[in-house]
């Protein structure tokens, strides 16, 4: 029998180049901007946001900004397997096609830019790096180039999509304002994940052995309920877990809520917020075991009191992942583990 130690899992470190790769990011404004002006000069009326897992999650931001400020063009986020199997008609000489992938080789997604390349859209697709079967399939590519900042990288790059489509689409916001806040994000998570990281090792305590762990958010909320159930403890810690829209919970999801069931809440500051509200406070009254993830609880250095809305989604969602990096240690079970993706045939 082998008497050879484990080796404890380290702490995750927070991404020594989020600043930059956030700046890297952000730079790129104005290139993805004429892409899409002149897409909406040839009449473009449709937007498809398309990815799979962290970048089909990374898309709830983007289509609640787009639908909540266009009224004359139609948003549609849906997964790359999704958008192949349906072959939507509205894919054609009028529509945008924005796709994401981390490695970029996520065969749906590369086939979803190769089917609406054929469809005449115009097509936009950012990942990781350019040497990738992405990168070579899109016509209109971009990077965060980066290798430990991915999540919050494409939750930054959806954004700047989204808020360079309701710009070329004559959207009535003030994107001076929006781009001068949005340059203080990067410092701003950094910060959060210094403050964080010991508050969520006495959390990660109290729940990484459960049974089950729900999870809720509301519109770009959504992003951070997903990636920590479906992602982090489903994927990358093998732990039970559910995910569910705030406003579909008294639909079925309530009836499971007992005094040991953990419900862990997020909350933003958008015009959903109180659909994740009425979670919570339905949930503490029948469960000890409630956590709220609250945007409000952090501050904004530099940030205008009118535009924290703007970073609340990147709050909650770069929670998660230092959350997770606490299980992972607790767990002794790294976040790059698994059993099936990547391994085996599907």
């Amino acid at each position: 029998m082998s008497t050879q130690a484990i080796e404890a899992v380290p702490l995750r470190p927070s991404p020594v180049d989020l600043v930059e790769t956030f700046d890297r990011i952000l730079a790129q404004r104005e290139s993805i901007e004429a892409v899409l002006r002149d897409a909406f000069d040839k009449g473009a009326k449709r937007v498809y946001l398309v990815g799979s897992g962290g970048s089909y999650l990374a898309n709830f931001n983007a289509a609640y900004l787009l639908e909540k400020h266009l009224a004359d063009v139609t948003v549609h986020h849906i997964t790359s397997g999704e958008f192949l199997a349906r072959e939507p008609l509205g894919v054609n000489a009028d529509a945008i096609v924005i796709a994401g992938s981390h490695t970029g080789g996520t065969k749906e997604t590369v086939a979803s830019v190769e089917f609406a390349k054929k469809r005449g859209a115009t097509v936009l697709a950012y990942c990781s790096n350019a040497d990738t079967a992405l990168g070579a399939a899109s016509p209109n590519f971009w990077s965060y180039d980066s290798k430990t900042t991915t999540g919050d990288a494409k939750q930054l790059f959806t954004a700047v999509f989204a808020y360079a489509v309701l710009k070329t689409a004559g959207a009535d916001l003030d994107f001076e304002a929006i781009e001068r806040n949005y340059a203080k994000l990067g410092p701003a998570i950094k910060q959060i994940h210094e403050k964080v990281d010991a508050e969520y090792g006495e959390l990660a305590k109290k729940y990484h052995t459960e049974n089950v762990t729900y999870v809720v958010g509301s519109g770009p909320g959504q992003a951070a309920a997903y990636n920590l159930s479906m992602c982090y403890l489903m994927e990358m810690q093998w732990m039970n877990s559910g995910f569910f829209n705030a406003a579909e919970f008294f639909h079925g999801a309530v009836e499971i809520v007992e005094d040991d069931v953990p419900v862990f809440v997020f909350l933003g500051e958008d015009s959903t917020r109180p659909l994740a509200e009425r979670v919570r406070d339905f949930a503490v009254q029948r469960s000890s075991k409630v956590v709220t993830f609250d945007s409000k609880d952090f501050e904004l250095e530099g940030f205008d009191e009118e535009y924290r809305y703007l970073a609340a989604p990147h709050i909650l969602f770069t929670l998660t992942g230092r959350l997770a990096a606490q299980y992972a240690i607790l767990n002794n079970h790294d976040l790059s583990t698994r059993r099936y993706m990547g391994k085996v045939a599907y």
